[in-house]
């Protein structure tokens, strides 16, 4: 498999993605997943992009998310919530990230931040995540700025 050498700035040519895209849905499952991965350290928006486009297998796009959780800052941490959710649903990406509550809170609350944004208008949803807000911290009230509604 053929190590990426795109820039950031390459990558965000949608003539490029599609050839990517193409090449990786060529590649076996598990070097496409390799290939996504390495995109990604590129360009973490444009390669979950891709994800979406490429990955077939659940444990692919799972492990995606949880190295996001893990990886990602305040900021990137949204675009794993916000193109995962759409793939593995909801209620698994909450599950995934709980998780992660005995070995990392500080990536809870990053993605905490987040969830209400794919969470819009579904109250089984925001009741998920008020229970992960309440697992975390049992005293404090959960914040959903009005601007996402």
């Amino acid at each position: 498999m053929p190590r990426p050498s795109f820039t950031d700035r390459e990558l965000r040519d949608s003539k490029l993605q599609n050839e990517i895209a193409k090449q990786a849905r060529g590649m076996a499952p598990d070097e496409a997943f390799e290939y996504i991965r390495q995109l990604i350290a590129i360009d973490p928006k444009v390669g979950l992009q891709l994800s979406n486009r490429v990955l077939q297998k659940q444990k692919h796009l799972e492990a995606l998310l949880r190295e996001g959780l893990q990886i990602g800052n305040a900021s990137t941490v949204r675009f794993w919530i916000e193109v995962l959710t759409k793939r593995l649903g909801f209620a698994r990406v909450v599950e995934i990230i709980k998780e992660r509550l005995p070995d990392d809170p500080k990536s809870i609350d990053r993605a905490l931040y987040w969830l209400p944004l794919c969470a819009r208008d579904n109250l089984q949803a925001l009741a998920m995540i008020h229970s992960l807000q309440e697992s975390l911290h049992p005293r404090k009230p959960l914040y959903i700025p009005p601007r996402w509604f």
